[in-house]
């Protein structure tokens, strides 16, 4: 799944402004889909300079979300500078793919 074109409001939004509500966004369909109590891991792919700002954008957008820590659930990893700047993935306990989303670069 990629997500839709900004709202007027998000796109005015800074780059890492973008990524938190991407975050947010991510785990609102994870619970409308009745997933978010299936979900055993939230990783990260971020591609998107600078990436220690982008890295903590996923924390804070994920923040008080979805019940997890983010030292323990979450992986962040380089991404390649052709692919999206962000990808969210969330796996189940055994390892299956639940939803992904990419956010592309503004």
């Amino acid at each position: 799944m990629t997500l839709q074109a900004p709202s007027p409001s998000e796109h005015a939004a800074p780059p890492v402004g973008r990524i938190r509500a991407a975050a947010r966004r991510f785990v609102r369909e994870l619970a409308a889909d009745e997933l978010l109590e299936h979900v055993g891991r939230i990783e990260s792919l971020v591609a998107a300079p600078p990436a220690p700002e982008a890295s903590r954008a996923v924390i804070v957008g994920l923040a008080g979300l979805a019940p997890f820590d983010p030292a323990r659930d979450l992986i962040f990893t380089g991404g390649e500078s052709d692919g999206p700047a962000v990808r969210l993935t969330a796996f189940d306990r055994t390892g299956r793919v639940l939803q992904r989303v990419e956010l592309s670069a503004p």
